[in-house]
């Protein structure tokens, strides 16, 4: 596969009707405006990428573990707004996969994108079968593939083609959103090592919002690597559990570099939206749902 592909929406045929009620939904100035939202889906992750443009496209990455994501997406999405352009698994486990079957029967997808991963689970069976029921095209992601629209870039960081899969967060796509100045880092489940991994092969940027690993585990977000990316802005996706998550030990690692922090267990959805002032300058504001 080549490892740097550009992947346009337009290859894939955007809904022009539907992107058109998008864009008399964001009249007004709300569809020229990068839109994030990390939803509360419990103990699960799953964010919508609102990309804009001259037809806004949505990018949804991950579905929380249940139909949580469902009733988020509601409160967002106008009720004739029945599609996502791209739908993202990061990896395979249920706290990321197991809300796909319910956003695929309320919400039609234009392709599945995941990073080639297989497993043995009734629901990425299941899936699997919903996908292929739906004639939903897959796309196999790995580091150096790109997805460009108007002016946003959302890079593939990790993994690398031939990157094992025996531990699936550590396999888990890495995903740098990037819009003029802006950038936002989503990381899956990894943990430090595939961090460690990533920043000595790029040089990464210092962000403005980190999509915290792995619902806050000390495994994850290291002082090495939060000290390279300085998050202005952390979002941590999590809810009730016996893991301790978000852990004390991360925490205490955000705070150390005055990053903000955000939790859906305490704030619920929130939305991020990129705007910019009368020098040009942008900036995220922060809002819960």
């Amino acid at each position: 596969m080549d490892s740097k592909r550009i992947i346009l929406f337009f290859v894939f045929g955007l809904a022009v009707f539907d992107a058109f009620l998008w864009t008399a939904i964001f009249s007004g100035g709300g569809g020229e405006k990068l839109q994030i939202y990390f939803l509360n889906v419990g103990q699960g992750d799953s964010e919508l990428l609102v990309l804009p443009g001259v037809k806004p496209a949505k990018i949804l990455i991950d579905s929380g573990p249940d139909g949580s994501a469902v009733k988020e997406l509601d409160k967002i999405l106008p009720f004739f707004s029945r599609r996502v352009d791209i739908a993202a698994a990061t990896h395979l486990d249920s706290d990321h996969t197991g809300g796909f079957s319910y956003i695929l029967k309320r919400f039609k997808a234009g392709i599945f994108a995941y990073n080639g991963s297989d497993a043995d689970s009734t629901v990425w069976k299941n899936l699997k079968n919903e996908i292929e029921g739906e004639e939903i095209p897959k796309l196999v992601l790995k580091r150096g593939d790109k997805i460009k629209y108007g002016e946003s870039e959302v890079d593939i960081l990790h993994p690398s083609e031939g990157f094992p899969f025996g531990n699936t967060n550590e396999a888990a796509l890495v995903m740098l959103l990037k819009n003029g100045e802006a950038k936002v880092l989503f990381t899956g489940d990894v943990g430090e090592e595939t961090e460690k991994m990533i920043t000595d092969y790029y040089n990464l940027p210092q962000v403005d919002i980190l999509k915290v690993a792995h619902h806050g585990s000390k495994y994850s977000s290291s002082e090495e690597f939060l000290n390279v990316i300085k998050p202005k802005a952390s979002v941590i996706e999590v809810g009730k559990n016996s893991y301790g998550h978000p852990t004390a030990e991360t925490l205490k690692r955000l705070a150390l570099i005055k990053s903000l922090i955000f939790r859906t267990d305490e704030d619920g959805t929130i939305k991020a939206e990129l705007v910019y002032d009368e020098e040009g300058k942008g900036k995220f504001i922060f809002s819960s749902i």
